[in-house]
C-alpha cells in the first residue's frame, strides 16, 4: 500500500492498515463502509492509539451510504468525467448519460453531486478516487467574475449578449441599456439562472450582479 488506511470500526475502535496480502487502492476505500479481514500487526502500548493491522482482504460494504462532493469538472471523456473536488481530492465519475451536458458546464459553476465510491475507475486519473453520480446539479448560488465583448445576436430575433475572453457566451435578461453598444468590453460578474435558456438556446444562461466598462 502506498498509503496507510485507517479504519474506524462500528464498535468505536480504530486500526491502521500498515500492509495488505492484496494490492489495495487505498484511494477507493475513502469514505466508504468496508467489510475487512485483518491480523494485529503489533500491540500498541497506546491503549487510545490506532490498533495496527495487516489487511487479509477488503471489500466496499455495498450497503454504505452515498457521499456529496462539491467540485468542478476539470476533464471529461464520453460519460467519464474529472471531478476536482473542494476538499482537494480527485475523483473519476462515471456519469449518467442524463447528466452529461450539465457536467459538461460544470468547469464554469460549481456542481454538487451525490455518488457512491466504486471498486473500478471508468477513466484512468492517478489517485482519483473512482466513482458513480447518483444525481448532481449546478451550484446557482456560484458567483463568477469575467470579461468580455458586448455584441448583438441575430438569432431568436435578436438579442443583447457578452462574448466571453474565455471563448463562452453569456445571454441575460438584466443587461442595463447604457451597455447595448457593440463591442464594449466589460467585466461583470453573475451568476447562473435559468430565465433566459428557454427562449434564446445559446449560450451560458447569467443573471449580472453586477458589471462596469473595462477601461
Amino acid at each position: 500500500m502506498d498509503n496507510n488506511l485507517s479504519i474506524l470500526a462500528l464498535d468505536g475502535k480504530k486500526f491502521t492498515a500498515v500492509s495488505s496480502d492484496q494490492d489495495v487502492n487505498v484511494f477507493i476505500y475513502v469514505f466508504r463502509r468496508v467489510t475487512a479481514e485483518a491480523v494485529i500487526a503489533d500491540a500498541s502500548p497506546d491503549p487510545a492509539a490506532p490498533v495496527p493491522v495487516i489487511i487479509k482482504s477488503i471489500r466496499i460494504d455495498s450497503s454504505g451510504a452515498d457521499v456529496i462532493i462539491r467540485g468542478r469538472v476539470s476533464g471529461a471523456t464520453g460519460t467519464c468525467v474529472a471531478i476536482t473536488g473542494d476538499d482537494g481530492r480527485s475523483y473519476a465519475a462515471e456519469a449518467p448519460v442524463e447528466y452529461i451536458s450539465m457536467l459538461d458546464r460544470a468547469d464554469f459553476w460549481n456542481v454538487f453531486v451525490q455518488a457512491r465510491i466504486i471498486e473500478n475507475a471508468c477513466c484512468t486519473t492517478e489517485g482519483a478516487i473512482p466513482i458513480t453520480i447518483v444525481y448532481c446539479k449546478l451550484d446557482s448560488e456560484a458567483i463568477v467574475s469575467k470579461t468580455g465583448s458586448v455584441q448583438y445576436n441575430t438569432l431568436e430575433g435578436g438579442f443583447w449578449c457578452i462574448l466571453g475572453d474565455d471563448g463562452r457566451g453569456y445571454d441575460m435578461n438584466n443587461l442595463p441599456e447604457e451597455f447595448h453598444a457593440e463591442g464594449l468590453r466589460v467585466k461583470f460578474t453573475a451568476k447562473m439562472s435559468d430565465r433566459c435558456a428557454a427562449y434564446h438556446m445559446w449560450g451560458f444562461c447569467i443573471e449580472l450582479a453586477d458589471i462596469e466598462p473595462l477601461l
